[in-house]
């Protein structure tokens, strides 16, 4: 398909009007950042909420586009080279030592330093033959350096390998999906090189929706249980509220061994897959216990509100 200036118009028609997968909703407003992003050739960086969907984004847009993801999971560790490439100074003294005794190496030439550069993920990104849909997963987990060193880079769509002394341009402009929980504060010249995108935490009715992509045969009854002790979950004080990843390993679990019954659900039979530290334990202890009291012993969380709104 012609491209203009790096950009595959038939990957931007499709990006104006993504909608998500059988897996992945995504709204207007996500569909929108990432044609952006694309047309000026810039990374689209994501936050929001963990478990709103950032990391999948990537992929699921691959997916759609039928391109290949290549996803980098960034860590303290991370160096902002590596991500382009590695050379491997070692191997190759090792073999010119190999060489020097008449021994041979397998494949490699020591005269050729190209045969010791492994290319990173941004690297094979700009590298590929095809269009792909690259991932920095969680850029806000890597020291400073990192995103610092990714400026020129990513704005200019081309790698300096200083062992060869070539610049090596991007074959295709890449679908970039950039995504931080926000730890740590990115450098602005870094944000100034992005194109920005929040993603809110669904509302009751779009994790209803998005719970029936994944268990498209779950009672209404059960799952509309399920989200409401979910939401009523996360309005209480607790030190880590369940995201959408815990309610969906939850709803697995109620799934899986067929539990229906609506007092089983709201005891939170399985909530290990919700309740992630101690703490918040003993408070819905303590929650559970008061609001038994206030009614006098008697169990009655079926007045709760949110078995009064259908979500469908």
């Amino acid at each position: 398909m012609a491209q203009t200036n790096g950009i595959d118009p038939g990957i931007l028609t499709q990006l104006k009007t993504f909608k998500g997968s059988d897996h992945y909703l995504a709204d207007k407003e996500l569909a929108r950042a990432l044609s952006i992003a694309y047309l000026l050739g810039k990374p689209l960086l994501v936050e929001g909420e963990s478990g709103t969907g950032k990391t999948k984004l990537g992929e699921e847009a691959a997916s759609v586009l039928g391109l290949e993801h290549i996803l980098a999971p960034i860590t303290s560790e991370t160096k902002g080279l590596e991500l382009c490439y590695t050379y491997d100074a070692v191997l190759r003294l090792t073999d010119a030592q190999l060489v020097a005794a008449g021994q041979g190496t397998e494949r490699r030439r020591v005269d050729h330093i190209e045969d010791y550069i492994t290319y990173g993920p941004v690297g094979r990104a700009f590298l590929s033959e095809k269009p792909v849909v690259l991932t920095l997963d969680e850029i806000d987990k890597a020291e400073r350096e990192v995103p610092n060193n990714l400026l020129a880079i990513l704005e200019r769509r081309e790698i300096y390998v200083k062992e060869t002394g070539q610049t090596i341009p991007a074959t295709h402009t890449p679908v970039i999906v950039i995504t931080s929980n926000a730890e740590k504060e990115l450098p602005s010249a870094f944000l100034g090189r992005c194109v920005y995108h929040y993603i809110d935490f669904p509302t009751q009715q779009r994790m209803w929706e998005i719970m029936k992509l994944h268990f498209p045969t779950i009672s209404d009854q059960v799952l509309q249980t399920a989200i409401g002790v979910f939401y009523e979950l996360r309005e209480r004080r607790l030190e880590r509220s369940p995201a959408t990843r815990e309610l969906r390993d939850w709803v697995q679990y109620l799934t899986a061994n067929g539990i229906t019954d609506r007092k089983r659900i709201e005891k939170l039979e399985g909530g290990q897959a919700l309740i992630k530290r101690g703490v918040d334990w003993g408070t819905l202890r303590e929650y559970w216990h008061g609001m038994k009291s206030a009614l006098g012993g008697e169990d009655r969380r079926d007045q709760r509100h949110y078995r009064e709104q259908p979500y469908r």
